[in-house]
């Protein structure tokens, strides 16, 4: 099973909105009256469902140890569970079942004061350490309580003499702190983790107030020794049976265990440029610290010097990190994230290759480690090996991804292996990203007849089943048409004729093939075969002009329009704006689409007189049907991806907008960007323009533009949509 601590407060100050989302009414109520009590939860590790939680809310739930603020995490040891938790000033150790969750026993531990939900008592995670049948219980940042557990008895407590308030007497545990209520201080040092260590019968205790180490004996509670600076610690990292390494601000720090004389330290780190970013492992040797660089430092236990610094295969800096069954886990705010240990995972390899040759998962393991490491070299031999080994089927679809991602980075040397997994990728998009990596390396080679055949059948496929978005490598996703059009227009650049002129015309003939009032189709098709502009450019004029009339695919119409009233080819531009005017019910927008249109009319007489006569009759038609001829002297220019939100936040509102803000209707660019067109005297407003919602800002002054730059931005996330917000303006982006 898996415990947790849930509905605990974070925060620092009464003032903010401290409450995390489970029981947020109740949290935050709690948190104002001074005093709140969360849930010990158990959960099952293989479905997720709850199995039993004790504690809470008296007022909200009926539950055991109702009103008891948990400390920390629970320690499993012997099918129970130790958890240290208060009751108002009250700190107990409470013993659970670890399968029911039934209290089988509880012991009062101490008497403090000053505990209240943001108090640093009730956020450091405490938890017990069992040795030698003794659990030491750290209660507060100041106070510690040990146990046998044997006999239930209490054993001796440490208090740091400064810490005791001698004037307050509380004569009901006289046994543990001797008489004296205990004040938590109100200046805590920046220590990040409170938790005891226990080393060679000593414990180590992270010292609250000066940042240093208190070390004492387990058996007694005595004092052995102290370090308290100048270096101050975040967290004692490990400790093995002559040293206590710690990390520091900046860097490192080992002390002798014997008597906390300093034995080496490092400073390596640069505070408000590079810092710890988590709590790091110890391997038996080293100890692995995360920094906020993204890299990994590695340090030496005994001397606490750095030896060397590593890149994990990661786009951001890792947090926490643990080590289980030899891969290294890491935990942030945003991802859990797992990783092998390189150094244990080779060892362990060479060692299964050596005792069985024919280890298809070692095989597997070997060829990762190359290629993460780029030692192409390497790898191929761990895939030939891998192709004579025994390796489930699963292993093997693994193995054919793992090809196909290589062949994108080197494609000569993977492309044997790739016709080897090929029938091994079952899945449709598996299908069609190894068909289009296979294209793009073949127009890496020159091979341009081979990579069109691909890249045309697959085209056909998609415009039969539909679009669909691929990922070729992890973390990178490409729509397949749209990965189409960008290897057709590399091939359109690179290859020569005869081959040109046949391109174009198989494109004119599926085209011909195509339903072009079927607005995915024609979406599709527009990305497919973006690069062939003398063929698909009036086709998809054409398709423009019926999808505009219909109401489920105007926005793509107008979309279409839009990006052909850019044409390079004048008669198309003149067209499209001439379209653009006769289906626009806004005066200023007409206008402009008529302007633009009279403009592209004076290239088209130049070739075809006669074709721009006949353009220049339907431009009269419309300007005098137009509602007014007012001239837009400057129309605001750049690509903006807007959404107008009087009350952004609202759901229903945004949902209303969110068919513009889908990837489906964005058939041309792969950054699915529209210039503003229209306006409104009113200010902004949202308009139909395709792609994404778009905002016309022809009724916006130029100092109000600026004061959007300078705004405070917002973000929130509803449903799969980001939302910025600048205060002014609010923009919606498709996740």
């Amino acid at each position: 099973m898996v415990y947790a601590v849930e509905d605990a407060v974070v925060g620092s100050e009464p003032g903010m909105n401290a409450a995390v989302p489970f029981g947020a009414i109740a949290i935050r109520r709690q948190a104002e009256s001074g005093f709140v009590a969360n849930r010990l939860a158990a959960y099952d590790l293989e479905s997720g469902k709850l199995r039993w939680h004790v504690g809470g809310d008296s007022q909200l739930l009926d539950l055991p140890l109702e009103g008891t603020y948990f400390l920390g995490p629970p320690l499993p040891q012997d099918g129970k569970l130790y958890v240290l938790g208060r009751k108002a000033a009250d700190a107990y150790l409470f013993v659970l079942d670890a399968e029911t969750g039934s209290l089988i026993w509880q012991q009062q531990l101490a008497v403090l004061q000053d505990f209240g939900p943001y108090d640093p008592v009730a956020q450091a995670g405490l938890s017990p350490v069992y040795s030698e049948g003794i659990l030491v219980c750290r209660v507060s940042p100041t106070v510690v309580v040990t146990l046998d557990v044997t006999t239930r008895s209490l054993m001796w407590a440490f208090v740091p003499a400064a810490e005791a308030n001698h004037d307050s007497l509380n004569p009901f545990v006289p046994r543990v702190i001797g008489g004296r209520v205990v004040r938590v201080p109100a200046n805590q040092s920046e220590l990040w983790d409170y938790t005891p260590i226990v080393a060679r019968n000593r414990v180590l205790l992270p010292n609250a107030s000066t940042g240093g180490v208190v070390c004492l004996d387990l058996m007694t509670g005595e004092q052995i020794w102290e370090y308290s600076g100048p270096e101050q610690c975040l967290f004692v990292g490990c400790a093995t049976e002559r040293s206590v390494f710690l990390i520091t601000k900046r860097g490192a720090l080992t002390l002798s265990l014997d008597d906390g004389a300093v034995a080496g330290n490092s400073s390596v780190f640069h505070p408000g440029t590079e810092e710890p970013a988590g709590f790091g492992y110890f391997n038996g040797k080293d100890y692995y610290q995360p920094v906020t660089s993204g890299e990994i430092a590695v340090f030496d236990v005994a001397t606490g010097k750095l030896k060397r610094r590593l890149t994990p295969p990661s786009p951001k800096p890792l947090g926490n990190l643990v080590v289980y069954d030899g891969k290294v886990v890491s935990q942030t705010v945003e991802a859990v994230e797992a990783f092998y240990d390189v150094e244990a995972l080779r060892q362990e390899v060479d060692e299964r290759l050596r005792r069985n040759s024919h280890d298809g998962r070692a095989w597997f393991a070997r060829a990762v480690l190359a290629l993460q490491e780029d030692r192409i070299d390497q790898a191929q031999e761990a895939m030939a090996g891998f192709l004579t080994a025994d390796a489930p089927t699963e292993l093997k679809h693994e193995m054919a991804v793992m090809i196909l991602n290589g062949a994108q980075r080197d494609f000569p040397r993977f492309e044997k292996y790739l016709k080897a997994f090929q029938p091994l990728l079952t899945r449709p998009e598996e299908q069609i990203a190894f068909e289009l990596v296979v294209a793009d390396g073949e127009t890496e080679q020159g091979r341009y007849k081979a990579a069109w055949s691909r890249y045309l059948a697959t085209a056909r496929r998609i415009l039969q089943d539909g679009d669909m978005l691929l990922e070729p490598s992890p973390g990178v996703r490409r729509s397949a048409a749209g990965w189409v059009g960008q290897g057709a227009r590399t091939l359109v650049a690179e290859c020569r004729e005869p081959l040109r002129t046949e391109m174009t015309r198989q494109v004119g003939e599926i085209l011909q093939t195509l339903d072009p009032k079927d607005g995915r189709t024609v979406q599709t098709a527009a990305r497919c075969f973006a690069a062939f502009d003398t063929v698909v450019q009036p086709w998809l004029l054409q398709a423009a002009r019926g999808l505009v009339e219909q109401a489920e695919n105007r926005l793509l119409g107008r979309q279409l329009l839009v990006r052909l009233g850019a044409s390079d080819d004048a008669l198309i531009r003149a067209q499209a704006h001439l379209q653009l005017a006769k289906t626009d019910d806004l005066a200023q927008a007409v206008a402009y689409h008529l302007a633009q249109a009279e403009e592209a009319i004076q290239f088209v007489e130049a070739n075809d007189s006669e074709r721009a006569r006949e353009l220049s009759e339907r431009l009269s038609e419309y300007r005098q049907s137009a509602a007014t001829q007012e001239e837009v002297a400057s129309w605001p220019t750049g690509r903006v991806e807007i959404h107008n939100a009087s009350q952004p936040a609202d759901p229903q509102m945004l949902n209303k907008y969110r068919i513009a803000i889908e990837e489906d209707f964005a058939p041309f660019a792969e950054d699915w960007t529209l210039d503003v067109l229209r306006s409104s005297s009113s200010g902004y407003r949202v308009l139909d323009g395709g792609g994404r919602v778009i905002i016309d800002l022809s009724g916006i002054e130029d100092q109000q533009l600026r004061q959007v730059d300078q705004a405070r931005i917002q973000s929130w996330i509803v449903g799969d949509v980001l939302v910025v917000d600048t205060g002014f303006l609010c923009a919606a982006f498709d996740l």
